[in-house]
Parts: structure tokens; C-alpha cells; sequence
């Protein structure tokens, strides 16, 4: 019995000795021996962090070269700036051929995003209005925006103005271009039965016949 305590005790302090001899490091912040590392010290690299391969140190990813676009993405050539506002009004054109379409399409997406603030018939008069809610929210087609290019009304849901948030993140090109069209449809509706041109400082009204 005596026998078997002291081998037992003999066993004891050499693991005990193996264990602080193992544990001892010169290095202060080492934590000796650790019990499954892996628990809370992930084995996986660190994003753009380095990495020993074959002897140097790399970075385990490079930063995109300078210049270069993400794959997919189409830069947008107008600032957020007053010039830029005024530049993409001049230039840019809906590229949406197939207009009806566009309308309909447009239609579903202005009910998700606009007609909040907007309303149904883009007078600005939304259930946010209808609440109570104290800022102005512009008609489509007062004399101010019932002549807005349709350039100036992409710059502003890529970009937002005043009160309304950009929609660039949430909505693609070809979706704000829908958007636009089904604006357009809702301006000639307001207008009732008249037409305008927008690229003329003028309105120039034409008397729709009325459909037998």
C-alpha cells in the first residue's frame, strides 16, 4: 500500500515537473501550455494579415489595385455636387425602350419605395403626410418638377436631395430607370390632358382628343 502511494506520488511530480518545464517560455506573454488553443485561437488566417510562406512574409489578400472597379459595378460619371445635379439633367436620357414595360415595372417598385412619401398619384400627399408629418413633399407635376429632366430625377434617387435618401444601394440602374418612367406616367396623368417637354424651359401643351 505504502508502496503504491509513493509511486503514485513519484508519477504526480514528475507530470507536475514535465508540465513546468514544458510551460516555461522566455517570451512574458506567452501562456505556457494551453489546454485545446483551438477553442478560442482560430486556426484560420486573419483577413489582410501575413502569413510564412516559404520563408517571407506575405499578406494573406491584397487590396484591389488602384483604380480598378468591382466586378459588375458601373461607375456613376455626375458628383453629388450642384454642377453635377445640373450635368446629369443635360445629359443623361431614360435608355428604356420598351416604355410600357418600364411603366409597369416601375409601378410595383414606386409602390415599395415612394408611395409612402409620394402617394399613389405622386402628388405628395403619402400616409406619412396623411399622419401628420410636418415636411413638405413635392408633387410631380407643380410647376417646378412637372418639367424635371429625367436625368435630374435619376441623380436624385442614385444620390437623394433634401429629405429623400439615396436609393442607389437598394435599387439597380435599370430598376431607378424604371422608376423614372413610371414618374413620367404619373406627370402626364396629373397633368390631365396636356402634355409637356421636358427638355424646353417651356411647357408646350397639346390637347389630347378625348377617347370615344
Amino acid at each position: 500500500m505504502k508502496i503504491n502511494k509513493s509511486y503514485s506520488l513519484l508519477v504526480t511530480g514528475a507530470t507536475l515537473a514535465v508540465l513546468a518545464m514544458s510551460s516555461c517560455n522566455r517570451n512574458p506573454l506567452s501562456p505556457g501550455v494551453e489546454y485545446m488553443p483551438d477553442m478560442y485561437r482560430g486556426p484560420a488566417l486573419e483577413t489582410y494579415s501575413q502569413t510564412k510562406l516559404n520563408g517571407k512574409m506575405i499578406p494573406t489578400a491584397f487590396m484591389p489595385v488602384t483604380g480598378s472597379i468591382a466586378r459588375g459595378f458601373e461607375p456613376y460619371q455626375f458628383a453629388n455636387t450642384p454642377e453635377g445635379y445640373e450635368a446629369a439633367g443635360a445629359s443623361l436620357k431614360n435608355p428604356l425602350t420598351d416604355v410600357s414595360n418600364a411603366e409597369t415595372e416601375g409601378k410595383e417598385l414606386f409602390i415599395k419605395y415612394c408611395i409612402h412619401c409620394h402617394g399613389e398619384k405622386g402628388d405628395g400627399v403619402g400616409s406619412i403626410k396623411v399622419k401628420g408629418e410636418a415636411f413638405p413633399v413635392p408633387s410631380y407635376y407643380d410647376d417646378v418638377h412637372k418639367l424635371l429632366p429625367d436625368g435630374k430625377m435619376f441623380h436624385t434617387l442614385h444620390f437623394g436631395k433634401g429629405l429623400m435618401g439615396q436609393h442607389a444601394s437598394q435599387l439597380s440602374k435599370t430598376e431607378r430607370w424604371k422608376l423614372v418612367a413610371y414618374v413620367n406616367k404619373l406627370q402626364r396623368e396629373g397633368l390631365g390632358e396636356t402634355g409637356t417637354t421636358k427638355d424646353t424651359t417651356k411647357i408646350v401643351v397639346a390637347i389630347m382628343p378625348k377617347a370615344k
